[in-house]
């Protein structure tokens, strides 16, 4: 491809002039940035930088990206022995990151890989792991079920989606019961049951309108309007779940109700 190099990588458009042109020197460059920048305060949630020549951009970027030592550091003291709550935060957010991106095979894989030591953990003990865990595991696993071409291995995948929705339905919080539902009506929409799937949807509405989590309560309406083909509807989800502050409500609704609606 015309201004590409034989592995598809862009070559550098702008070396020499908004940064050095020697690898070593723009290395040595951007260490010694990195090194003297200081960061005070709370860990970021994002972090923006500028991009110009590194002569006027370079520290202030540092200093941005200094922000995120304190959570290398802390992530490094993390127990390298075992699996902790910790890891498993870092499991469940690279899951729904991987959903959001619509991998849900890359999804399936990362909950599959990790989900041995979760269990040896016996953090699962506590109920709010236990249902963020069976909920994690059964969203990836019907994203990935989604996105199969094997019926076989399909029907497999929606079975153990489907186990995971009634080890949700027995513990008996409104929200738990609402993450069953809301996940048993994407493993019906995917079996071509839309009647089941919208029975489902409809309960997992009332159970997430009861434990006022207004977001799982908008996906499971934009689902709803989906199996129904009702454009206003969906269009009616998406400004509530921008009003909610979400950007992309379809990648949204992928993430807490993946599969496949109509």
């Amino acid at each position: 491809m015309k201004g590409r190099n034989a592995i598809g990588v862009r070559p550098a458009a702008v070396a020499g002039l908004f940064y050095p042109a020697d690898p070593e020197i723009l290395a040595a460059q951007v260490n010694g940035l990195l090194a003297a920048a200081t960061a005070g305060g709370a860990p970021p949630k994002a972090v923006i930088v500028p991009h110009a020549g590194y002569v006027y951009s370079g520290p202030v970027a540092a200093a941005a990206y200094g922000c995120l030592r304190a959570v290398r550091e802390t992530i490094s003291r993390w127990s390298h022995q075992g699996f902790h709550y910790q890891h498993f935060g870092r499991l469940y957010a690279e899951v729904e990151v991987a959903l959001y991106r619509g991998h849900g095979r890359s999804a399936w894989r990362l909950v599959e890989a990790g989900w041995g030591d979760l269990a040896a953990s016996m953090i699962q003990r506590i109920e709010m792991v236990l249902v963020q865990s069976h909920d994690l595991r059964g969203r990836a696993t019907l994203a990935a079920a989604a996105r199969e071409n094997d019926r076989r291995f399909q029907a497999g995948l929606m079975a153990r989606a489907e186990t995971d929705a009634r080890t949700l339905g027995r513990s008996g919080s409104r929200w738990s019961r609402g993450l069953a539902a809301m996940l048993s009506a994407g493993v019906a929409a995917l079996g071509g049951d839309a009647d089941g799937a919208r029975a489902r949807l409809v309960a997992a509405g009332g159970h997430f309108e009861a434990a006022a989590m207004a977001v799982h309560r908008a996906v499971a309406r934009r689902r709803l309007a989906e199996l129904e083909a009702d454009d206003s509807g969906i269009a009616a989800a998406d400004r509530e779940l921008e009003e909610l502050g979400i950007r992309n409500p379809r990648a949204m609704a992928d993430v807490f109700a993946p599969g496949r609606w109509f």
